[in-house]
């Protein structure tokens, strides 16, 4: 049987090695003709992801039974398309634009009773400093297209404007939005949704930068929520599946928590997994749980068994940056033998030198406290390795 996997980045990677090891051939497409993922599926095809039509026309001439779930940004709106076109499992292209489309997701999700915030459409990027004048401070700034926390930016006060839409402006975004800044911590929320229903989720606080970036490096897992809040969170995902019209599909959710009023506020939802290894690597080393396995069972129609009361196994997840140089594997293996709460480390020297890493270290303990002071241990004994090589 083939399956198509669009995209074939290294974020992608999981997901092929994944459907190659159930016994399916892979049929990945990236407009990039170096790219890691075409290199490993059965038939890689440089062909645009954008280009939905150019890739409906792929997966028709390779009569593909599944788009297997993979991260993606904004063009997810390509695997509903193909979905529709072949009739297959997973998400459609009317649920993949609500993902993908900041505006229309705020107003189905608002006029269903979905907590979100306050939200204001630019049109006009040069309108958008009087805008933001009007909508007041504080803010957050984000394009309207995509997913994730790129571009995203918070504006505090009035003298932080102009530096942070310069900032802002280092990517060509012409569709922006402005929302409300909800004071809070964000977590990630990962979910399978069969038929339309949840029946698998996990939470995980997300460790981020200072603001006014809020950009995540890290996650810990199980989060550190009161049950209420859980319940609340879960109730809002759901009615979020249900209006946008989630099916057999991996879901990711970010919503934000205040801790003092005891709310939580949806701030995207989108059908498909988390990219950095989360899901393949972090949810699978926390619960003994195939993720992506699962999904891709989903989108094939098997049955799939969800274990009740999954044990959570403390577990955090730590983005290595640049300011931590590619060690060499022989290095990256010494790393690994020193430390043994060091679950997953890499740095990218598995990898060729042409492709970009994503450096990211994992660690467990008996405690979420014994995760994290593990990782920072790992975290400061490579960064001395580096200095002194």
């Amino acid at each position: 049987m083939h399956v198509l996997c669009v995209g074939a980045g290294l974020e992608q990677l999981p997901s092929i090695i994944t459907a190659q090891k159930m016994g399916l051939k892979v049929v990945a497409v990236d407009k990039n003709h170096t790219a890691i993922g075409l290199k490993q599926a059965d038939i890689g095809i440089a062909v645009d992801i954008a280009e939905e039509q150019q890739v409906i026309e792929v997966a028709r001439q390779y009569n593909v039974v599944a788009v297997i779930p993979a991260p993606i940004g904004r063009y997810l709106t390509t695997v509903g398309g193909v979905n529709d076109a072949l009739n297959l499992k997973g998400i459609s292209s009317t649920a993949a634009e609500y993902c993908t489309d900041k505006v229309k997701f705020h107003s189905i999700a608002f006029s269903n009773g979905i907590r979100r915030p306050r939200q204001f459409f630019v049109g006009d990027r040069f309108m958008l400093h009087e805008a933001i004048q009007g909508f007041g401070f504080p803010c957050i700034i984000k394009p309207r297209f995509g997913s994730g926390s790129k571009g995203v930016f918070a504006i505090l006060n009035p003298n932080e404007l102009d530096k942070t839409i310069q900032q802002f402006f280092e990517e060509p975004y012409d569709n922006i939005i402005l929302e409300e800044f909800i004071e809070g911590n964000e977590v990630g929320f990962e979910g399978v949704v069969q038929d339309g229903n949840l029946i698998f989720h996990l939470f995980r606080d997300k460790k981020q930068t200072e603001l006014p970036f809020r950009k995540t490096f890290g996650s810990v897992t199980p989060a550190r929520l009161p049950q209420s809040i859980e319940s609340e969170i879960c109730w809002q995902v759901n009615k979020c599946i249900e209006v946008i019209g989630l099916k057999d599909c991996l879901i990711n959710a970010d919503i934000i928590v205040n801790q003092q009023t005891k709310k939580s506020t949806i701030l995207e939802i989108t059908g498909r997994p988390a990219g950095t290894f989360i899901a393949s690597e972090m949810i699978p080393l926390a619960t003994d749980f195939e993720f992506l396995e699962t999904g891709i069972k989903i989108a094939l129609g098997f049955p799939v068994e969800i274990r009740k009361n999954t044990e959570v196994k403390p577990t955090a997840m730590r983005l290595l940056y640049d300011d931590i140089k590619r060690l060499p594997k022989k290095t990256e293996d010494l790393v690994r033998k020193k430390f043994p709460g060091l679950l997953r480390f890499s740095t990218g020297g598995e990898y060729d030198i042409d492709v970009t890493p994503i450096k990211y270290m994992i660690t467990t303990g008996a405690s979420i406290d014994e995760a994290l002071l593990e990782s920072k241990k790992v975290y400061n004994y490579i960064r001395e390795s580096g200095d002194e090589g």
